[in-house]
């Protein structure tokens, strides 16, 4: 017969193994970890896969331009291009190089935007496509 403190440390054994011994990590959280030779490297969650950078470019309307001037939000349609996403609502970070001065509210707007690799998305080239004609963007557009 076993003994009360083998079966409870099996069953602790068990109880473990089921729920894989470890905290849960969310899978957009990143973790480090050590390789066998001792050096850190960095781990992804493996069910999510890597975002490849891609660009695109849309049409819509700035709803609002961020205190900074780094940011706007779009009401866009359709993106054309390396970026599949239909029409919506999206506040995107803005490149540095890109002048929003002249750009407020209620301007009609096209632009062209790159996804990083992190999934986050920048406009890289902006025009008014109401002062300065609907094919605005064909000069300012990374191929």
């Amino acid at each position: 017969m076993k003994s009360i403190k083998s079966i409870l440390i099996n069953l602790l054994v068990l109880i473990l193994a089921g729920c894989g011994g470890t905290e849960d990590t969310p899978s957009s959280q990143a973790v480090d970890a050590q390789t066998s030779s001792g050096m850190p490297t960095q781990m992804m969650d493996h069910g999510a896969q890597a975002m490849e950078e891609s660009v695109g470019y849309a049409t819509g309307v700035i709803r609002s331009v961020g205190d900074q001037g780094n940011t706007l939000t779009i009401d866009h349609g359709p993106f054309k291009g390396g970026i599949e996403m239909d029409a919506m609502t999206m506040r995107y970070g803005v490149s540095e190089d890109v002048d929003v001065s002249a750009f407020t509210e209620n301007t009609l707007v096209a632009f062209q935007a790159k996804r990083g690799r992190d999934g986050s998305y920048k406009i890289i080239a902006l025009c008014n496509s109401e002062t300065e004609g609907v094919d605005c963007l064909v000069d300012k557009i990374d191929e």
